[in-house]
């Protein structure tokens, strides 16, 4: 299923325009990125839990030049289906 397949079938569903749960979605996924940028859990019943991990720094070898390389620690999101 696409984006707009998706935006189709819920709209239906909901009984509103595909207009109007485009905006409905968008903010959704807004929430969701705001929540996880801040380091908390999402946590949807029935469906899973997304949660945000530190990763820790490697050292890598670019394998052309043979260089190390520091790769920063960052965050990684990963989801846990239930």
């Amino acid at each position: 299923m696409n984006h707009k397949m998706f935006i189709d079938t819920l709209s239906e569903k909901l009984g509103c325009s595909a207009e109007e749960t485009q905006e409905n979605v968008d903010v959704l996924i807004s929430l969701f990125n705001e929540n996880l940028k801040e380091g908390n859990q999402i946590n949807i019943s029935s469906f899973g839990l997304f949660d945000v991990q530190m990763k820790k720094e490697q050292i890598i070898v670019d394998p052309t030049t043979k260089k190390k390389m520091l790769v920063p620690p960052k965050l990684e999101v990963k989801f846990n289906g239930k």
